[in-house]
């Protein structure tokens, strides 16, 4: 399966519900907040947002084996229990959908710093693997770091 990722900074004023008529605008974000993972997205609810400063796309190809390599590099153990643990690096991507929702900006933030903190460590790891797409891993990685960045700036990433 496919992801793709926007990161928004300086998300507008809210102008409608998701089901609202509203004309498609390329300026519009559209904001699903999946409450089935509680806590992801505080500052704004579902819905038609009015405007943005500047947006970062990434096509997240493989995004749940990407994941799982992440919290293996970033924990340096095979994650079989810990989801339970809400203080580990990318927690909120390892416990969220891998398919529609919405990141808010403190989640962003705690995930920039994750981002940062650890890239020499998952660096170290994957290089471990001597594997041909280790610097396909990477620069996925450093999408991720920029789209964070991004979205820390009273912005979101959303999931579609």
């Amino acid at each position: 399966m496919e992801l793709n990722i926007t990161a928004y900074s300086k998300v507008g004023k809210r102008i409608g519900g998701l089901d609202s008529d509203i004309e498609h605008n390329p300026r519009h974000v559209r904001i699903y907040r999946n409450e089935t993972f509680p806590g992801r997205c505080d500052e704004f609810e579902s819905g038609i947002y009015e405007g943005y400063s500047d947006l970062y796309p990434v096509r997240a190809d493989l995004y749940s084996f990407w994941r799982l390599v992440l919290l293996c590099a970033a924990i340096d153990e095979t994650p079989y229990e810990p989801l339970k643990k809400g203080d580990m690096p990318f927690y909120e991507l390892a416990n969220f959908t891998d398919s529609e929702g919405t990141l808010g900006t403190a989640v962003c933030k705690k995930l920039h710093e994750d981002f940062i903190a650890h890239r020499e460590k998952c660096s170290a790891f994957i290089e471990k693997w001597n594997d041909p797409d280790q610097r396909r891993f990477l620069e996925k990685y450093d999408d991720w770091t920029a789209a964070t960045k991004l979205a820390s700036d009273g912005g979101c990433i959303r999931f579609h």
